[in-house]
C-alpha cells in the first residue's frame, strides 16, 4: 500500500515476487495505491509474465485498505526511502507480520524475527524475506500476534502513559503513595 513513486521501491517487490512466484503458485501480490509509476508497475508484471498474480488495485479507501489488511499473510513495505511507514503500524495492528526494508523509523519498530524482518531495499533479499515467511506461516502468524503486541505500546494513550511516568518520576512522586497521581494534572 502507498503511492506508487520510486521510492516506495514497488518494482523491486513485483522483482522480488517474480523469483517466488512459481514456488508459491496459489499466492498473489496485491498493491493497492495509485501514482506515477502505476504504469510502469503494469508494464513490469507484464513483461515478467505475472499478470493476474501481482494486481494492483489502485485506490483504496479504508474499508477495503482494512480488509487488504486482515486478508494478507503477511505486510511487505518495500521502500527504498521511507522515513516512518505509518502503513508499517497499520499492518501491525492487523495482526500481521511485516517484511520491511532497512529504512527511516520502520527500523525502531521492527524486532527481527519476532514480528517481522528487516532486509536492504533490494530485490534478491526481499525475495528471501519473502520466501522465508510464505514456507513457514506458523511462524509468520505467531510473528503477526506479537506485532499486534509490540503495536499497542506505542498507541497515543500508551506513549502518553509513559511520558507521564517520565514526569513523575522527574518530579519525585512515588505512585504508590495514596493520591500521588493528584499531584500531578493529566
Amino acid at each position: 500500500m502507498g503511492r506508487l513513486v520510486h521510492k516506495k521501491g514497488f518494482d523491486l517487490l513485483i522483482r522480488a515476487f517474480a523469483q517466488i512466484a512459481a514456488e508459491f503458485p496459489d499466492f498473489r501480490l496485491l498493491i493497492a495505491g495509485d501514482g506515477e509509476e502505476r504504469q510502469k508497475l503494469e508494464q513490469l508484471a507484464d513483461a515478467l509474465d505475472l499478470r493476474g498474480r501481482v494486481v494492483l488495485l489502485g485506490f483504496a479507501d479504508r474499508a477495503q485498505t482494512l480488509a487488504l489488511f486482515w486478508g494478507c499473510e503477511f505486510f511487505v513495505l518495500s521502500s527504498r526511502i521511507e522515513p516512518f511507514g505509518i502503513v508499517v503500524a497499520e499492518a501491525m495492528a492487523a495482526h500481521k507480520a511485516v517484511l520491511a526494508t532497512r529504512s527511516g523509523g520502520v527500523v525502531d519498530l521492527m524486532q527481527p524475527g519476532v514480528n517481522g524482518w528487516l532486509v536492504e531495499p533490494a530485490v534478491d533479499a526481499l525475495a528471501n524475506g519473502m520466501r522465508e515467511m510464505l514456507s513457514h506461516p506458523d511462524v509468520t502468524r505467531a510473528m503477526g500476534e506479537r506485532a499486534a503486541v509490540t503495536i499497542q505500546k506505542r498507541t497515543w494513550a500508551a506513549v502518553t502513559e509513559q511520558l507521564l511516568d517520565v514526569f513523575e518520576r522527574v518530579l519525585g512522586l512515588d505512585k504508590r503513595e495514596p493520591g500521588a497521581k493528584d499531584k500531578v494534572t493529566r
